[in-house]
């Protein structure tokens, strides 16, 4: 199903059952390609579609599954980084969101890419535990004289 042939109302149906870039990605049956690589698409046409996808991403307050998460994450830092208030929200909640997922290649991607720095503590805890497990969590670090800095660490 492809994103310009469905009606504005069908948009928001596909993206709330949709995965993500990433996960459609992984789900790809390569076996067709090639070794060479053919001028298929025409430059202009690529950057239009590009621009089209972008433009979706934006109009969709910056969901990440959208794009693939080397571009979106990117992306959603800097608007954050340049004073953009949605962004500022929408990077640690779309971080939260993705470790929430639960996806290897995704988790892999925010570590490698230290997106988890930009998390609290606690709202780390919330993302990868279910709710009463952060709160007992929290609550013995906040309650106890022992070190518990290795649950940060094993995390």
């Amino acid at each position: 199903m492809l994103l310009n042939k469905l009606y504005p109302n069908e948009i928001k149906i596909f993206i709330e059952d949709f995965s993500s870039v990433d996960e459609e990605i992984e789900k790809l049956d390569r076996s067709l390609e090639q070794e060479e690589t053919y001028e298929i698409i025409p430059p202009e046409t690529e950057f239009w579609a590009h621009c089209s996808n972008l433009q979706v991403w934006a109009e969709n307050s910056y969901d990440t599954r959208l794009l693939h998460s080397n571009l979106a994450f990117p992306l959603l830092n800097k608007l954050s980084d340049e004073g953009d208030s949605l962004a500022k929200v929408k990077f640690k909640e779309e971080i939260a969101k993705r470790l929430e997922s639960g996806v290897p290649s995704i988790i892999n991607f925010l570590k490698e890419n230290e997106y988890l720095q930009y998390l609290s503590k606690e709202e780390l805890f919330y993302a990868i535990l279910n709710s009463e497990d952060a709160e007992i969590l929290l609550k013995l670090e906040q309650s106890s004289p022992y070190n518990y800095g290795w649950i940060e660490m094993r995390i």
